[in-house]
């Protein structure tokens, strides 16, 4: 029996720790740098108002506050001139990350940013700003800045190039928690009534509008189709993205119930974080066919524009 069970477990345990092209964390990494930015930009208009002493929240009773002060400075200094320091120190540390500069210590203190913005203002915060922060904890342990970033070419001119393998397992956990969000939040919805009957979905848009479909209201099958097509989609999820015959076909519905959300509701930043998670399951392999993709297609364009010939020499 133990046996047995060591047999099950040994392709699980290579699973979790192989090894693979340092492509996919560049990607991450990318992405990452660039939905800190997208945060940034969307929260610049009303820092003052949801993070700033004489904003809508003024400071919180200290009984929210917990006793460490370094996570808390935020809360003591909140002037606007403090709070234009962490802003812009955040937009730096997101650009280092975005191209790939000091990557390792970048991640860090965006994780440390992050915090600092979420314990200001607990009020504020929702299920992207989690999830986004237990992304960005798992960050830092992925060797980011190997390929496709400044460190690399840092390396590769002082002749220290590194290793392009690099060990895939904060990349796995980031699978396992997204594949969690997915079931758990398909599990809450199951025993809901509204989610039973098919109607969810008509509540949910019937309070928050939608200004491109107004009439979509009146398309009851369509709603309730819809309705159980996110139950199965959550549900499902988990069991489908690991296996590698559909796990397109789990990403693809995954992406369509996030754009769906996202045209029908505008549930800012939501599909944004949401998106960053569903691509740490593009593997490897798959990256680098768009590199070289990307690689080819880069190539061409010169030899076109310089000679006004094509890729098969017609002129």
């Amino acid at each position: 029996m133990l046996n047995l069970v060591k047999e099950r477990l040994i392709p699980l345990r290579n699973w979790f720790f192989e090894e693979g092209d340092a492509s996919a964390a560049a990607a991450m990494r990318i992405a990452y740098g660039a939905t800190c930015l997208f945060m940034l930009w969307d929260l610049y208009p009303v820092m003052d108002l949801l993070l700033g002493h004489g904003g809508y929240f003024g400071t919180l009773d200290p009984a929210y506050i917990y006793p460490s002060g370094i996570m808390n400075l935020l809360f003591h200094y909140d002037s606007p001139p403090a709070l234009r320091v962490w802003f812009w120190s955040f937009v730096g540390v997101a650009i280092c990350i975005t191209v790939g500069l000091f990557t390792r210590v970048a991640l860090v203190t965006s994780v440390f940013f992050l915090v600092l913005c979420h314990e200001r203002n607990p009020f504020m915060v929702f299920g992207a700003d989690g999830i986004l922060l237990q992304l960005s904890l798992w960050l830092p342990f992925l060797k980011a800045g190997r390929v496709w970033s400044l460190d690399r070419a840092l390396r590769e001119r002082l002749a220290r190039p590194a290793s392009r393998t690099i060990p895939l397992w904060p990349l796995k956990v980031i699978q396992l928690q997204m594949a969690l969000v997915y079931f758990a939040s398909g599990l809450a919805k199951i025993g809901a009534a509204a989610w039973q009957d098919g109607s969810a979905v008509y509540y949910a848009l019937n309070s928050s509008g939608s200004d491109l479909f107004p009439g979509i209201m009146k398309q009851k099958l369509l709603l309730t189709l819809m309705t159980y097509g996110t139950l199965w989609i959550e549900l499902s999820f988990a069991f489908l993205v690991f296996w590698k015959r559909t796990r397109w076909i789990a990403l693809a519905s995954a992406v369509l119930l996030h754009v769906g959300i996202d045209i029908l509701m505008a549930i800012r930043f939501f599909g944004v974080v949401m998106y960053l998670g569903l691509l740490s399951f593009v593997q490897p392999s798959e990256w680098l066919r768009v590199q070289a993709w990307a690689g080819s297609w880069f190539a061409v364009r010169p030899l076109q524009r310089h000679t006004g010939v094509d890729s098969s020499g017609v002129a």
